[in-house]
């Protein structure tokens, strides 16, 4: 009987006791589409659910999937910046838009007694006003520079929202994400100098879009040193850093997932003209580069969100309201970022 036949064949080759069922199944229908009716099912809810079960082989497919093993939230992991596997394909667009924020966040030592800004309210008020705007604007990434531990730990306290992330011991610069969109998959920190060329750790995040279909992306926060009268002529170190963030961005590329970058670059121009000329990046405030020129966007600040090709930007804006004046002495900028599928 060519239903039998087919069904021996199909054991003969070890497969999991799901074609053997399915196969069986099948019978009825003369079982000539056994190893394709199969595949159908293990790529549904019924096939993750034996795979659960039954193999390796569903685990080793959900792995390549995620794109790895997901760590517990905090947690820093190795190699985040490998090749990706050969046939693994990078997730299509996400279901919605999302919004990201790059906000120097004022150290608390500057407006301590000793600081140079002692007539502002303290590290810990001001990290409260600092959720508060995030709330208006229903942040879902942000990137945080001067971030000092009394402030992280205010943050902690009082933005349970968001879960967030820095290298180890060093809370300068943070990621931060809203718990209820992002989940984290890997972390790193990558190596930039900082005042007379010091060399500073910055994080590196992978986050999965809690929203369907899981668009992975990578989140890359700076700062780059500024010129100051204990700290003069930075401008090397600056131009250093900003060579060695483009070749980041370019690692972070190799894995098949898009990149944000966000920052205090301390350069308005220069900076623009460096991420996106010849490179891989282009900036949520727009402007253009081409042919040899490049065009920075009006009022540039020093404070920049940048993304690869597969990130589309919108609704651009800089706050520098009141509440924002009170809480820092920068803007805060912010825009609707957009992952889109490869080729769109």
């Amino acid at each position: 009987m060519p239903g039998a036949s087919s069904c021996s064949s199909s054991a003969a080759t070890g497969r999991l006791a799901l074609v053997l069922a399915a196969c069986s199944l099948a019978l009825v229908a003369g079982c000539s589409n056994g190893p394709a009716g199969a595949a159908r099912v293990e790529g549904g809810a019924a096939g993750q659910a034996t795979g659960q079960a039954t193999g390796q082989a569903t685990g080793q497919a959900q792995a390549a999937r995620s794109g790895g093993t997901t760590p517990t939230p905090g947690a820093p992991t190795r190699g985040s910046t490998s090749p990706p596997s050969p046939g693994v394909t990078p997730r299509p667009e996400s279901a919605q838009p999302f919004t990201v924020a790059s906000f120097n966040t004022l150290g608390a030592a500057h407006t301590g007694r000793h600081g140079n800004k002692p007539w502002m309210a303290s590290g810990a008020v001001r990290t409260l006003r600092m959720a508060r705007v995030l709330r208006r604007h229903a942040v879902d990434v942000v990137g945080l520079q001067e971030f000092e531990a009394p402030q992280a730990a205010v943050f902690r306290r009082h933005a349970a929202a968001y879960a967030f992330w820095h290298p180890p011991g060093r809370s300068a610069n943070t990621i931060a994400w809203r718990r209820d969109r992002f989940v984290l998959v890997r972390a790193t920190t990558e190596r930039v100098h900082y005042f007379e060329g010091r060399v500073q750790p910055m994080p590196v995040v992978l986050l999965r879009d809690l929203r369907p279909p899981g668009v992975e992306l990578w989140v890359l926060n700076v700062h780059n040193p500024a010129g100051t009268r204990q700290h003069p002529r930075q401008q090397h170190w600056r131009t250093v850093d900003m060579a060695a963030e483009r070749a980041v961005v370019r690692r972070l590329l190799a894995t098949g997932h898009p990149v944000l970058l966000t920052g205090d670059m301390n350069e308005k121009a220069e900076a623009f003209c460096a991420f996106t000329s010849n490179g891989p990046l282009h900036a949520a405030a727009g402007a253009s580069q081409g042919h040899g020129h490049c065009r920075p966007p009006a009022n540039v600040r020093i404070d920049w969100i940048f993304g690869s090709a597969r990130v589309r930007f919108a609704d651009y804006r800089v706050d520098r309201s009141p509440l924002v004046r009170r809480t820092t002495d920068h803007s805060v900028v912010l825009a609707r970022a957009r992952v889109v599928s490869p080729g769109s």
